[in-house]
């Protein structure tokens, strides 16, 4: 009986040693402490999805076919995509890393993969690494780079036995599952090795198969040995696995479930996150934000009136929800109002760069100017900021472009000018 017990102890101990057997290099440690304490990042979901604007769970949402979700990479072209401004926006914002998805759950990947042609280089008429620019421009301006990473893929014919979603894709009901993984290693050794330093990855989708030998201690294993320092995370709503070096919570803060995801999920010791959108999903969708959020005083009951007058109804309310001129136009209006915000932005800026010239006195040059928030014309601004640059104009008579003379600043505006005697002239008074 003693020989059972200790052959049993004996067992549990080895479990024991082989569960906590992951030791994290003194890189990674590091790494956690900065990611404990950077308290804000950036989240963004992005891929051919967002052609429907309608989230990015619409292939399976809306059971798509292979063939009919492959035409969408010949109509994404992201033409505008200006890295540069999406990383000073986030760090305008207090934001110290960034998050994006480089393959999401339809399995096309948003950068150069040489293991598979379904990806933005070799599908899109962009024909671009769009990782690579974020990359550079997030070491250029010191935020840090994170990947999402879809485990679940409903695009690769080897994703198979299939798991809780993705049944409608039309795949070939075979496969090879371990040469699925394979891929996917190999995709993450790209990551690791083309896109210089990078703060971790963020991994989706074990959840679609729980039961599934997902071989974690290989692939952990592959991200620690190339980039020791890459913090390594799983929304997979359990306990932290073995390996992993934070832990996320998806629409909940830890050891609730609000959002229904996290029944299961019990907080470990590990640095945590939460993962949010004020947006119905993470993915564009063409319905708008449940919230517009601005930051001036008194702007979020003025957004909450604009949003009911520009968004469309919602689910069940008057017909006409889904009419297309009113989403676009509801799209319009978010566009100019970021327009107009990012313009008032750099004319504050301006006007900062304009009283630092004026001396050393930082307080001096900021009294001087006026603040961002008060209402004044654009040529008032203009003319106030050069006036504390050059002084006064002197009041001289200047030349037009076609040698007529206009009147100078200290000449009288038109209303101030004298008129003819039928205006001023009283009731009654005759007419001369």
């Amino acid at each position: 009986m003693k020989q059972v017990l200790l052959l049993a102890a004996a067992g549990f101990l080895a479990m024991t040693a082989a569960a906590g057997s992951y030791q994290p290099a003194p890189e990674n440690l590091k790494a956690r402490e900065w990611f404990q304490d950077a308290k804000f990042g950036l989240f963004i979901h992005w891929g051919v999805y967002s052609v429907l604007e309608n989230g990015e769970w619409v292939m399976h949402n809306t059971k798509m076919t292979l063939e009919e979700y492959e035409k969408l990479p010949a109509r994404f072209n992201p033409v505008n995509y200006h890295p540069a401004e999406w990383v000073a926006l986030a760090r305008a914002a207090g934001m110290r890393y960034i998050t994006i998805t480089s393959k999401h759950h339809d399995g096309f990947a948003m950068f150069d993969s040489k293991v598979s042609d379904w990806d933005i280089v070799d599908r899109t008429p962009y024909k671009k690494d769009p990782l690579k620019m974020l990359a550079g421009e997030c070491r250029k301006q010191g935020v840090k780079l994170f990947f999402y990473h879809s485990q679940l893929d409903w695009h690769h014919p080897d994703y198979f036995p299939r798991g809780r979603t993705g049944q409608y894709s039309g795949r070939p009901e075979s496969g090879d599952w371990y040469r699925y993984l394979d891929y996917m290693d190999a995709q993450l050794g790209e990551l690791l090795t083309n896109y210089g330093e990078i703060g971790g990855i963020w991994f989706d989708g074990w959840w679609d198969k729980p039961k599934a030998d997902w071989r974690l201690e290989k692939t952990y294993g592959l991200i620690h040995r190339l980039q020791p320092q890459a913090l390594v995370g799983a929304n997979h709503h359990q306990a932290p696995f073995d390996g992993e070096d934070f832990q996320m919570f998806e629409k909940d803060l830890p050891g609730q479930n609000t959002a229904g995801f996290n029944a299961e999920s019990k907080v470990g010791k590990l640095p945590l996150e939460t993962c949010e959108t004020i947006n119905r999903a993470l993915g564009l969708q063409r319905q708008g934000p449940k919230l517009q959020v601005d930051a001036r005083p008194g702007a979020l009951p003025r957004a909450r009136r604009r949003a009911r007058r520009q968004l469309p109804a919602q689910r069940g309310s008057a017909p006409g929800r889904d009419d297309p001129a009113r989403v676009r136009g509801a799209l319009e209006g978010r566009r100019r109002l970021a327009r107009q915000e990012r313009r008032e932005r750099l004319r504050h800026a301006r006007r900062a760069a304009a009283a630092a010239r004026l001396g050393s006195d930082d307080a001096q040059g900021r009294d001087c100017l006026p603040a961002p928030a008060e209402a004044r014309g654009r040529r008032a601004r203009a003319a106030e900021v050069r006036s504390h640059q050059i002084g006064p104009a002197p009041a001289r008579r200047k030349q037009g472009r076609a040698g007529r003379e206009r009147p100078g600043p200290d000449a009288p505006r038109p209303d101030e000018r004298a008129r003819p005697d039928r205006h001023r002239r009283r009731a009654g008074d005759p007419v001369k």
